[in-house]
């Protein structure tokens, strides 16, 4: 079907509507309300509601089927301005009881009980009754795995019968695999050894490609090794190696991951006993071996720091102090932190203050006219901006990065704080232009159905997992069918969807057209970057085949738990706003289609559960009876 010029694909077996054009995703989900009316809820449980799951590509497998598998998903919680991965612990416990076919259920962990509604997105903490949204986030539709998964952390350790069993560290697995891939025992791995131990292993399972593995290869451990070696000198330590598989795991997205290592690359110049100094310290404070720490836990270390001089840097004395300064932030007392969480912390993670700046484009004459035009009060036709990073993002026919307050618009009438994120700047650009600037253009602009308030309410989304208010949101509904705005529609869409960023200081904007241009130079044998999960670590990829708007690859998954190697991962169905091209490219000739992927057909289908007429739903707007997120 269309809407605002866009053509949209729905997949009801699945729950999901696809762009056609861009090949982004959005997940479809049924809310079951106990029998009650959709339109009975409150606002509030509607915006709790209303988070999106986020779907990056390939077939999925939903979490109402029962069919869940624990390759294929990842729980996350919106915590202290951004999205937080669960816990083994408790993401085990979810895992358990979606693949029984529950949708509410208690799940118990570190010393509390959470009543979790997989219909709602929520987590609820039955002691404070702490609402938070929570979301599942989906992997690509990628070829079946051929070597063992990777060991999750905290688990017991293999011991004899009969022997006491030992939780191990967090940090156990990575030391192991280092030491494994240290052949020569001389505590230092370089990049060409790191190359040399991947590629022979990588060999094994694509004897036809061995040319084309080797330069897949070596792209792999060269942008690893730009993310891994703080010193840029070629060579990673166990420390080094420990610290950063650490962050990977842990961290919220690469771009936070990015943020930490930034700060520490700093640090480490002068202080080359950083990490190791970090790590035994998490070590030491995670006494149950969970891979989390307690608030408490946390404040515990740093007073601990703070008034020792011995056996710490300057760099945790600091980070301790600021901490325990802000703990006042943190009221929750449930709070936990992961080692990301924890260097984060001490480097001073970094919250932004995220505003709503709502312009009236009437000058001011809403207030009088709508009642004789529109037929209802309305203190304003509002055009709207997200203003965070000191700089205002909007949609005019292209998105915008300006200075804020100095748009076309003029003043803002309304500055509203929406909240705080820790999302950083680099992570939404990058955002706006992967996903959303193909879709907010000047051909599928549209005042009423697809305007400057859709784009900041899905920013609004992406920074703080929220709506922006009911008042710019729902305010096109309330004027559609009115004579008046029918009429003034072409001349709207010609104004507010045609400004360029001439003349607008220090701004920029996206380009379709160039992102378009750099889709046309990918084609099989192209080497570019690609992300498996929503906001996941960009790995090097070889692509296999093209068609239109999407592509088949391959990329290299490093075993970094224990022993060494890994596995070559092919996968289909990947939109072009999920990869970016490197301009390399391997010895590969001639296009071949992706093997041992899961087919569509395999994969399984919902359960189509029992209702009432019109409680199969989500959230945004009516379709068929369906509504679409």
């Amino acid at each position: 079907y269309q809407t605002s010029g866009i053509e949209y694909m729905v997949d009801l077996s699945r729950l999901l509507q696809t762009n056609r054009t861009t090949g982004r995703r959005n997940q479809l989900r049924r809310v079951l309300p106990d029998g009650k009316a959709v339109d009975g809820w409150s606002s509030t449980q509607m915006r709790i509601a209303a988070v999106q799951t986020r779907t990056l590509g390939g077939s999925t497998q939903q979490y109402a089927s029962g069919q869940m598998s624990g390759g294929h998903g990842r729980f996350q919680v919106w915590l202290n301005g951004g999205w937080k991965k669960m816990p083994v612990g408790e993401e085990q416990q979810i895992a358990v009881a979606v693949d029984a076919g529950q949708t509410d259920f208690i799940v118990e962990a570190r010393g509390h009980r959470y009543r979790i509604n997989m219909n709602t997105s929520t987590q609820e903490n039955l002691a404070t009754h702490k609402l938070r949204s929570i979301r599942q986030v989906e992997l690509q539709n990628l070829a079946v795995p051929v070597t063992p998964a990777t060991p999750q952390m905290g688990r017991l350790a293999s011991v004899p019968e009969g022997s006491v069993a030992v939780e191990e560290k967090c940090t156990t697995p990575f030391k192991l695999s280092y030491k494994a891939h240290d052949q020569n025992h001389d505590n230092q791995l370089s990049r060409l050894e790191l190359e040399q131990i991947w590629f022979e292993a990588a060999c094994k399972q694509a004897l036809d490609d061995a040319e084309e593995t080797r330069d897949l290869i070596r792209e792999t451990v060269t942008l690893v090794f730009q993310e891994m070696d703080l010193l840029a000198n070629g060579i990673v330590f166990e420390t080094a190696w420990t610290h950063y598989w650490l962050l990977e795991r842990y961290a919220p997205s690469f771009y936070a991951c990015q943020v930490v290592q930034d700060g520490l690359r700093q640090v480490i110049q002068k202080d080359k006993s950083i990490l190791s100094r970090l790590l035994r310290l998490f070590e030491e404070a995670d006494d149950d071996n969970d891979a989390e720490i307690s608030a408490e836990e946390m404040a515990r270390v740093c007073r601990r720091v703070a008034s020792s001089a011995s056996g710490v840097g300057g760099f945790e004395v600091k980070g301790s102090l600021a901490y325990l300064s802000r703990q006042g932030e943190h009221a929750d007392d449930d709070l936990s932190y992961n080692y990301f969480d924890f260097v984060a912390e001490l480097l001073g993670r970094e919250r932004h203050e995220v505003k709503l700046f709502q312009y009236d484009i009437s000058g001011g004459r809403a207030w009088w006219g709508a009642p004789l035009l529109l037929g209802q009060q309305m203190d304003g036709l509002w055009h709207t901006g997200i203003v965070v990073y000191d700089k205002e993002y909007w949609y005019g026919g292209k998105l915008f990065e300006s200075t804020p307050g100095m748009t076309p618009f003029g003043v803002p009438v309304k500055e509203i704080v929406l909240g705080y994120t820790v999302v950083t700047q680099d992570e939404l650009w990058d955002f706006l232009v992967s996903e959303l600037a193909r879709e907010f253009t000047v051909e599928t602009y549209d005042v009423l159905t697809h305007n400057c308030n859709c784009f900041t309410d899905e920013v609004t989304q992406f920074l703080l997992a929220q709506h922006i208010p009911d008042e710019v949101r729902l305010q096109p509904e309330k004027v559609m069918d009115s004579m008046a705005a029918r009429a003034f529609r072409p001349v709207l869409n010609r104004w507010l969807g045609g400004f360029n960023v001439e003349g607008m200081d220090k701004a920029r904007a996206t380009d379709k057209q160039a992102a378009e241009e750099l889709w046309g130079c990918v084609d099989a044998g192209s080497l570019v970057t690609f992300s498996r999960m929503d906001g996941g670590r960009p790995v090097a990829a070889e692509v296999l085949y093209k068609e239109d708007g999407i592509c088949e690859l391959r990329y290299w998954e490093p075993n970094v738990c224990g022993d060494i190697g890994g596995q070559l991962v092919e996968g289909r169905g990947i939109p072009k706003t999920q990869i970016k091209p490197l301009h390399r490219r391997t010895t590969r000739s001639k296009p071949r289609r992706a093997v041992n992927v899961i087919p569509d057909q395999d994969l399984p289908h919902p359960k189509l559960l029992d209702s009432a007429p019109g409680s199969c739903s989500v959230f945004g707007f009516n379709l068929f009876g369906l509504q679409v997120f």
